[in-house]
């Protein structure tokens, strides 16, 4: 039996409705949040960045089944003084997407 994809799931009604709740909780950062994808060979890893360019980095991951848009009551403070840079853990919830 063939293992289910992140593809597969996004093409699914609770795919929609996952990626739909993701987005609203993307929203709450503040504005001027950019997100990026860093591919490797292990996959494609989702970062979401907010602060100023020259800001020393911050790095923020989640905890277990959950993603790097759990820091919006953080990521203003944060990003005031620094570039912060929360992570989508590959093979987690969220927006990476593991490689073969």
């Amino acid at each position: 039996m063939s293992q289910p994809t992140i593809g597969k799931f996004a093409n699914t009604a609770e795919g929609a409705a996952f990626y739909h709740a993701y987005d609203t909780v993307l929203a709450r950062w503040p504005a001027g949040t950019t997100s990026f994808d860093l591919e490797s060979e292990y996959g494609s890893t989702r970062i979401n960045a907010y602060g100023p360019q020259d800001g020393s980095p911050v790095v923020l991951l989640p905890g277990g089944g959950a993603t790097s848009t759990v820091w919006f009551a953080n990521v203003a403070a944060l990003g005031a003084r620094h570039r912060v840079y929360a992570v989508d853990i590959l093979g987690d919830a969220g927006r990476s997407v593991a490689g073969p």
